[in-house]
């Protein structure tokens, strides 16, 4: 039986879908994958991060990105979970522990990541 309003629940809406809705621009964006959503790893709810739009953190092909961000990251409560997560899914994009996809490639290989992302 579905929840409504008139039965005094209200469901839950997920913070990044609820973002996602919000966007001024939406087409050609797909919605987040809800399996993906309700796995995530506990640690992502601690994150400074967390609720904040996704524009600094997936900045747009050849945009810099901000040292902002990277000092977001630097003084995360869960940095180290972030970058193992990011460093082991070779799949995710974005700015994550305050590296970049090149970063983290590098990182892969062995090698230390670039001073400027």
């Amino acid at each position: 039986m579905p929840c409504t309003a008139e039965d005094g629940i209200v469901p839950r809406v997920l913070p990044e879908v609820v973002d996602w809705l919000m966007q001024p621009e939406p087409e050609g964006r797909e919605l987040p994958n809800i399996e993906d959503l309700l796995t995530r790893p506990e640690w992502q709810r601690r994150a400074a991060c967390r609720g904040m739009g996704t524009d600094q953190f997936f900045p747009s092909t050849g945009a810099h990105v901000r040292q902002s961000t990277i000092a977001l990251c630097g003084s995360c409560p869960v940095h180290a979970e972030c970058e193992t997560y990011a460093v082991a899914n070779q799949d995710i994009g974005g700015v994550w522990a305050g590296t970049t996809e090149r970063d983290r490639r590098a990182i892969r290989k062995g090698r230390p990541p670039a001073i400027a992302s």
